[in-house]
């Protein structure tokens, strides 16, 4: 190529350049419609939104049961005032009784010890003969059993009276630890309102989300009143009576011996569910998974889903308590109050006794998949 033609080559590339350029911005790939800040800022201001929605809603299923449970506290305190004035009259009518026994055993005493003693040796003792004696005898001795049985009247007034005292003083006690605990539930109920009015605010300059959060949040607490908790008490209703039932069922479990009077026991969470499922159709979604040191239930009853997590402790008579830790319903965490008010209505004990009369208890652990006992039998 002479010096000629890479000149005009050269002029020609300078001269078409822009026209490249043009052409390669027309099919470029378009700019973004937007400033990617503000496409992050979007995207968080959604997961904000959608993070304070769960917040809140958890928040007014929270509030909702820990005032069940203030009316509860109320309700109780009402019965325990009831019977604390039912006491009281007991108390006046008890102490009217005392008084009347007094008198009648200060009478008996005064008879007895001026000249009525006396009265009665001699009458004993001037019998003409052995059976007149012993027919005296007889006779005194009904006199006396009938002064006795007055005393003892009194003194039974008085131990009476001591015991609706007790009883009052056992009630008044009990109220005051109600009152103590309303007071708490009190100041519980105003932290959390505190918190969800936080929350309510962060979302107060959108009328339209806040006005959504309070649709769900009535429509949450409405199902959960008519058909969850219901179904809730059914779900620990039926699974109560069969865990109860559940040693006289399982006869077929073999027991090792580890010495005389002395046995292990293993129980697999496949044979209790194998168990569970078999006596209740109901439960035929419901799993219990062994864990180290805990137990976890798994549920589905009648479309709701439940999870209960907690542990066993050995009781002094020698049977397994169940402790709830933390109680789910969908994916709602529900607070201490419902935990501790299952607790109380619904036992998920083991109870060994039920077995054979006498076996209790000795030591246990749960492991991966297994529940192992040790049992003593005691006459």
């Amino acid at each position: 190529m002479n010096l000629y033609t890479i000149r005009w080559l050269t002029a020609a590339v300078i001269l078409l350049s822009p026209l490249f350029a043009a052409t390669a911005a027309v099919f470029a790939d378009p700019p973004p419609s937007g400033n990617r800040d503000d496409q992050l800022t979007d995207s968080e201001s959604l997961q904000q939104f959608l993070t304070e929605r769960e917040k809140i809603l958890q928040q007014h299923l929270t509030l909702y049961e820990l005032e069940r449970d203030l009316k509860k506290i109320e309700q109780q305190e009402i019965e325990l005032n009831q019977q604390l004035q039912q006491i009281r009259r007991q108390i006046s009518e008890q102490e009217q009784v005392v008084r009347e026994k007094r008198e009648n055993m200060k009478q008996v005493l005064r008879t007895f010890y001026m000249g009525q003693l006396n009265e009665m040796i001699t009458f004993l003792f001037s019998a003409a003969n052995f059976q007149q004696f012993l027919d005296r005898v007889y006779f005194v001795k009904i006199i006396l059993e009938h002064q006795s049985s007055r005393i003892e009247a009194y003194q039974q007034s008085v131990r009476d009276l001591e015991t609706i005292k007790q009883a009052w003083t056992e009630q008044r006690q009990a109220l005051l630890q109600i009152k103590k605990k309303y007071q708490e539930r009190l100041t519980v109920i105003a932290a959390e309102q505190s918190q969800l009015d936080d929350a309510l605010s962060a979302i107060a300059s959108i009328p339209e989300e806040l006005e959504q959060i309070e649709r769900e949040s009535q429509q949450l607490i409405r199902d959960w009143e008519e058909n969850v908790l219901p179904s809730f008490h059914q779900f620990f209703r039926d699974l109560s009576s069969a865990i109860i039932s559940m040693p006289q069922e399982m006869e077929d479990l073999p027991l090792k011996t580890k010495s005389f009077f002395h046995y292990i026991f293993t129980l697999t969470d496949e044979q209790l569910n194998a168990y569970i499922h078999e006596q209740n159709q109901m439960l035929e979604q419901t799993n219990f998974i062994f864990q180290p040191e805990q137990m976890i239930v798994l549920g589905e009853y009648r479309a709701q889903t439940f999870q209960v997590t907690g542990h066993y402790s050995m009781t002094g008579e020698g049977t397994l308590m169940f402790h709830i830790d933390t109680l789910q319903y969908q994916n709602w965490q529900l607070p201490e109050t419902t935990i501790t008010g299952m607790e109380e209505e619904y036992d998920l004990g083991f109870y060994p006794q039920k077995l054979i009369t006498g076996l209790k208890i000795t030591d246990f652990q749960l492991k991966e998949g297994e529940l192992y006992i040790e049992l003593k039998l005691e006459f």
